[in-house]
């Protein structure tokens, strides 16, 4: 098709033509101001390239110097703590062997108060042996109390101590004790023999005294070995450290109270270094045992406070002694609580019960107790 026969295509090509040079110029503008903004950017970033490299080179250095600094604190701390454990070890040796000197003279002293407690007990049990002929020879020695003429302590006992079987049933837990024992074992006060009976079953080398012939003929008529003497006399001529044990129930209540000391000290030369005592005796601690049921016996002198005796035997040369305490009383002679309070008196009655179990206690304690002490090895 000619552009002479088309005068509209003809018109639009050269409005065409004459607009290609204002928008090839337009191009060229807008291509020159994109290649400037890129050329520019990159010279930007390359600023900026070069800025974080710098403070990247800045906070390396600053970095190494912390490291640095860290590792001379560290190097120093090390060396502190080295010069402080030496001197702690230093000082430590020092200490011990203060403290060893310490030890020595402490172990010195101790060796000088045990051999004057060892003189001043043997001074006293001299005195006490010598002064044995002034109470009466070994057929009483003046400590217990002397018989009721006609008076059959046999029956009395049977009565008011109770049968065999019970006495023996009591002394069973004691009789466990001298178990093992080395050495002979001495019942003192045997009277009818329960407790020897008991030791001979654990084949425990056992004999008893006492200063009343009937228990003794009793004794002997049941195959048990029995001596009549008096305990004072007994102790006194018996051989220092020749017994393994000594066993003596309800005896010192019959006993003056000036003589449970020499007891204590006889005791003590008589056994062997860690030999068993047991003493067993009323609990005065007990209103039913200690002022009621002690006056039964008209052999009776006064009941012996426990901490008491326990002071003499450990005062004598005994091993810091063991309190026990025996024979309860049976329930149903023992104070009951109130029950069934309505609410609103609970609270009144929780104190009556308080106050009626203190006075039951202490009406209805344990009727006897028993020491149990062994002899110093010092």
């Amino acid at each position: 098709m000619s552009n002479d026969a088309d005068p509209l295509a003809n018109a639009v090509d050269h409005l065409l033509r004459s607009v290609r040079p204002r928008l090839d110029l337009a191009a060229d503008d807008a291509h020159g101001t994109v290649a400037r903004t890129r050329r520019a950017a990159r010279r930007g970033v390359l600023i900026t390239e070069q800025a974080w490299y710098q403070e990247q080179r800045d906070f390396e250095v600053l970095l190494r110097e912390a490291i640095a600094y860290l590792a001379r604190q560290a190097v120093d701390e090390r060396a502190a703590r080295e010069a402080a454990e030496e001197e702690t070890r230093a000082l430590t040796a020092r200490m011990d062997a203060a403290l060893a000197g310490i030890g020595e003279t402490l172990g010195e002293v101790d060796r000088r108060l045990r051999h004057l407690e060892n003189r001043l007990r043997a001074d006293a049990l001299e005195r006490t042996r010598a002064d044995m002929p002034a109470r009466g020879g070994s057929a009483t020695g003046g400590s217990l109390v002397p018989p009721l003429d006609d008076f059959d302590y046999l029956a009395f006992e049977e009565r008011f101590r109770g049968p065999e079987e019970l006495v023996r049933e009591r002394q069973r837990h004691h009789a466990d004790r001298f178990t093992g024992v080395e050495g002979e074992v001495v019942d003192l006060g045997a009277g009818r023999g329960e407790l020897l009976e008991l030791l001979r079953e654990r084949g425990v080398d056992a004999f008893g005294v006492d200063a009343s012939a009937e228990m003794v003929a009793l004794a002997r008529l049941k195959g048990l070995r029995a001596e009549h003497s008096d305990i004072f006399a007994f102790l006194a001529e018996r051989p220092p450290a020749s017994l393994g044990g000594i066993i003596c129930s309800h005896v010192l209540e019959h006993v003056w109270p000036a003589d449970h000391v020499r007891f204590a000290r006889l005791c003590a030369a008589a056994l062997r270094p860690g030999g068993l005592l047991i003493v067993e005796t009323p609990n005065p601690k007990s209103l039913i045992a200690g002022a009621i049921n002690f006056s039964c016996d008209p052999t009776h002198l006064r009941p012996v406070f426990p901490e008491t005796l326990a002071f003499m035997l450990e005062s004598a040369g005994f091993d810091p002694p063991q309190i026990e305490y025996l024979s309860p009383v049976p329930a149903e002679r023992r104070a009951n609580p109130v029950t069934g309070e309505p609410p609103e008196l609970a609270g009144v009655v929780a104190q009556i019960n308080e106050a009626i179990q203190r006075l039951d206690d202490l009406s209805f304690g344990d009727m006897d107790y028993a020491v149990i002490a062994r002899r110093s090895d010092d």
